[in-house]
C-alpha cells in the first residue's frame, strides 16, 4: 500500500450482519482513494490498473471506472460508490457513510 499503484481489499462487518467490501488504492504521490469493491453492473469485485489509472470489473463484461468512480466503459451504467480517505498519525482512515 505504501508504493504507488498498491491496493488493498477490506471486508467490513456491521452489527446488523451486513457486509461491505471496499478497495483502497494508492493512486500515486501519497494519494489514496476508496471505493465500494463491487461493479455496479453485476456486483463483481474490482481490480485496480495503476498504469491506466482505472478500476476494472473482474467479470467478462469488463466495465471500467475512473478514479472518481465514473463509468468509462460499460456495460455498467452507474458510478461506483466512493468513500473519503484521510491520513491520521500514519494511518489511513476510510469514512463509510
Amino acid at each position: 500500500m505504501n508504493s504507488d499503484g498498491g491496493a488493498v481489499k477490506l471486508s467490513v462487518y456491521f452489527d446488523s450482519g451486513d457486509k461491505l467490501k471496499v478497495i483502497v488504492v494508492n493512486t500515486g504521490g501519497n494519494q489514496f482513494r476508496a471505493f465500494a469493491d463491487e461493479c455496479t453492473h453485476g456486483g463483481n469485485e474490482l481490480n485496480y490498473d495503476h498504469e491506466r489509472r482505472r478500476l476494472r470489473c473482474s467479470s467478462l463484461g469488463r466495465s471500467e471506472f475512473d478514479l472518481e468512480g465514473n463509468v468509462l466503459k460499460g456495460p455498467a451504467k452507474e458510478s461506483l460508490r466512493t468513500y473519503p480517505v484521510d491520513k491520521e498519525a500514519g494511518f489511513l482512515v476510510v469514512t463509510l457513510s
